[in-house]
This record gives structure tokens, sequence and C-alpha cells, in this order.
């Protein structure tokens, strides 16, 4: 392009300042400047408060999990599954920002998830109507009982989890700024809060189960044994962005701008 542009403007003196500037302008017009890091916080945003108002839900629903490569079943809540990926997620966004951004980011999930709960909870106060559908008629009951579940959920914990939340992000920062490595940061972190958290919080809401005790620590070893695979994946991305030192990315916006 710049070889045919030098070309034309020695054939056509009259456009050498007009063509440039016109390519310039058709440039700025058919794609956009995107930000790498703000693309990269923002997804990380957008999974923390995912992550946390998913493990509501799954926080009511046990699972029989079989521990790979064994025949030994551990009886868990399915959270276990996303619990631990919360802080992960949180110390991602510490590593590519600040703390301050980051506690930003977990007061408006705790926000969302007082949102959905308490939402939730309100639908079920209000009368039914007459229901024939036999399918409508069981997924109103589910919701009728999980509604003050979730809402006993929120107000029981939501402030050891913002304490517990922003502690673990203070020990990340810690430790992070000490040894620059993510994965040893956030597994060291993450770690001394789960022990902290789950015992404090899960048996009040767990002691009427008989298996309550083995809920929780099978449930600890599942949150540490996702945590090390969540952080791994993440410690591999936010490689990949470092060594790309984030630049930013053209992206064509082609006909559709």
């Amino acid at each position: 392009m710049e070889y045919w542009t030098r070309l034309y403007a020695k054939t056509h003196p009259a456009v050498k300042d007009v063509l440039p500037r016109a390519l310039t302008i058709m440039t700025n017009k058919y794609t956009k400047k995107v930000d790498a890091r703000m693309v990269t916080l923002l997804t990380l945003a957008m999974l923390y408060v995912a992550f946390k108002l998913t493990c509501n839900t799954l926080f009511f629903r046990q699972t029989l999990f079989n521990i790979p490569f064994t025949h030994t079943d551990i009886r868990i809540v399915s959270s276990a599954f996303l619990y631990a990926g919360i802080y992960v997620i949180s110390d991602a966004i510490v590593a590519i920002s600040n703390r301050a951004i980051t506690i930003l980011v977990i007061v408006i999930g705790v926000i969302c998830d007082g949102l959905f709960s308490g939402l939730t909870y309100l639908i079920t106060t209000l009368h039914m109507p007459q229901i024939n559908s036999v399918i409508q008629q069981t997924n109103t009951n589910a919701i009728n009982q999980l509604g003050p579940e979730f809402w006993q959920l929120y107000y029981h914990g939501v402030i050891a989890a913002v304490i517990a939340a922003i502690i673990e992000v203070i020990i990340f920062s810690f430790i992070f700024k000490k040894s620059n490595n993510f994965f040893i940061s956030t597994i060291s972190s993450v770690i001394i809060i789960l022990f902290a958290h789950n015992t404090i919080t899960d048996y009040p809401l767990l002691k009427s189960d008989p298996h309550a005790w083995t809920i929780i620590l099978n449930g600890l070893g599942m949150n540490i044994s996702v945590m090390a695979i969540y952080a791994a994946i993440i410690t591999i991305i936010l490689g990949i962005l470092k060594k790309n030192n984030f630049r930013k990315t053209t992206i064509s916006r082609g006909n559709h701008g």
C-alpha cells in the first residue's frame, strides 16, 4: 500500500498530501484500538461475578465425586468445583491492575450476590397463580424452596466473605511482591483463607447434616485441588500477556463499523 501511495503521489502531485490523510481517515473509521489489559480486566471481573453467583446454586447440590485413578467416592457440595476459583480470579486482577481495583470488583461482586439472593427470595414471597403444568409446578416449588436458602446463605456469610476476600488479596499482594511468582503466591494465600473461611462459614449451614464435617473437609480438599488447576491456567495466560507486554491490538471492524 505504501509503494502504491508513493507511486500515485509522484504521478499526481496534487494528491501528495490528500491521499495519505484519506487513508488515515478510512483506517480510523474501520479499525479500533483495543487495550488488551482492559479487555482482560473486564473479562476477569465478569468471570468473578459469574463464579460467585453460580456457587450460590451449587452449594445446595451435593455431589458424589469419584477421585481420578481411584475407586474412592467423596461427598462434597458442588460449589467446591468453582469456589476457590473466585480467589484465583481476584489475584489475577491484582496482578494486572492493583489492590484498589480488585477490592472494588469484590464489592461489586458482593452487591451482585445480594441482588441475586435478595430478589430471588423476594419473588418467593409473592402469591402464586393457579398452575396446571406439572413441570411449571416443580420449577416453582424449587424456586420457592431455594429462594429463602439463597438469602440465608448470603446474609449469614456476607461479612465473613468480604473480610476473607480482602485479606486474601492483601496476603497475595505481599507474597507476590516478594516472589514475583503468581502460581506460588495464589496457592499460598488461597490455602490460608480456605482453611479459615470454610470451617467457620460452612458448618453453621451444614450442621443439620450428619455428614457435615465430612462434606466440609472433602470440599476443602476439592477446593485446593481445583484451585491449583485454575492457578496454573491463569499463570499461563498472564505469562502470555506479559510476554506480549499487553500490546494494543488492532481489531478490524470491516464494513460493520
